[in-house]
Order: structure tokens, then C-alpha cells, then sequence
């Protein structure tokens, strides 16, 4: 990936009749949390993926 971590990045991906909404927000320094919403009629559905970034900062 390589670079640095976007705040408060939306991005609309759509797979077929799925609308999958990809949100990354970048929390405190060293965790990064992302959860894609999936609204196919059912709103409350979601994923929580918990990534670690800048490990560095971990002593």
C-alpha cells in the first residue's frame, strides 16, 4: 500500500445488486478502524475490522 493513511476515507465499490460502502478512519496513531456496510434492504449488517498500522509506534 505503502504511503500514508487517509482520514476519512469513503469509497462506493458495488458488486452486482450489493452496495458495499468502504469507510477507513484513522483512530488515535497507531490503530486504524474499517467496517464496510453492506445495504441490500437490510441496514444494521456491518463488519468491524480492527487494523493495526505503524507497528513502529508499539515498543
Amino acid at each position: 500500500m505503502g504511503g500514508g493513511i487517509h482520514d476519512n476515507v469513503s469509497s462506493k465499490l458495488r458488486t452486482g445488486n450489493e452496495y458495499l460502502q468502504y469507510q477507513t478512519r484513522h483512530l488515535r496513531g497507531n490503530f486504524t478502524i474499517t467496517w464496510i456496510c453492506s445495504s441490500r434492504g437490510e441496514s444494521g449488517k456491518y463488519f468491524e475490522i480492527f487494523l493495526i498500522a505503524n507497528s513502529s509506534s508499539l515498543s
